[in-house]
């Protein structure tokens, strides 16, 4: 097994192998490609979190020209520069990939609850993709593991406290809206019920 095949059995990135052909100007280009490539994707599913409140509402901004997620975008590119910055990389890829499995380990969990018309494999394909991310999580290192497990902990508390804060704020306003429902309309409301009293005394005779 030679070339690319066995830098792929290997581990080995695409820069490293690009360097280790002796096309040395190519590495950073290559590098520049998988970052940005990266950041697309988790800038646009940071985008879609943001929007349903998953996420800081803040990062749901869009670029009014480029139609970019431009804050999701800077902020992670400032995560990414503190990580190389300041943590070992051999150490983030691997906690990088308890997170990716993680992803894909949730999406044949959803994929099992599909039915009828709306399930296009059998459940016997997303029950052992599911085992498989399980097993690969297994053999990545502990550190990672446990950072990784750390992480979706604080993740599901803060998401827990988000629920917990909405449905007090939402029962809130019930409780004002039964007690004077009509400085809790909306304005588009008010001035219809405006104009239908005025129609409706213009309307009566004498």
């Amino acid at each position: 097994m030679t070339g690319p095949a066995l830098a792929r059995r290997l581990g080995l990135t695409d820069a490293v192998v690009i360097g280790a052909a002796g096309w040395a100007w190519a590495v950073p280009i290559v590098g520049i490609g998988a970052l940005l490539a990266l950041i697309t994707g988790v800038g646009r599913t940071s985008l879609a979190m943001a929007r349903n409140r998953d996420l800081p509402v803040w990062l749901a901004a869009v670029h009014p020209r480029y139609g970019v997620p431009r804050h999701a975008e800077i902020a992670l590119a400032v995560v990414v520069s503190v990580l190389v910055v300041m943590v070992d990389l051999r150490g983030a890829i691997g906690f990088s990939s308890f997170g990716v499995l993680l992803y894909y380990f949730v999406a044949n969990g959803a994929a099992c609850t599909q039915t009828g018309a709306h399930r296009r494999y059998p459940r016997t394909l997303q029950i052992g993709g599911a085992v498989a991310c399980l097993v690969l999580v297994a053999t990545l290192p502990i550190p990672s593991i446990v950072g990784g497990i750390l992480v979706l902990t604080v993740g599901v508390c803060y998401r827990v406290a988000r629920l917990g804060l909405a449905r007090s704020a939402d029962s809130e306003y019930r409780r004002e809206s039964m007690a004077d429902p009509r400085p809790h309309w909306p304005e588009q409301e008010q001035k219809c019920l405006s104009r239908r009293t005025s129609t409706t005394s213009k309307t009566r005779p004498g």
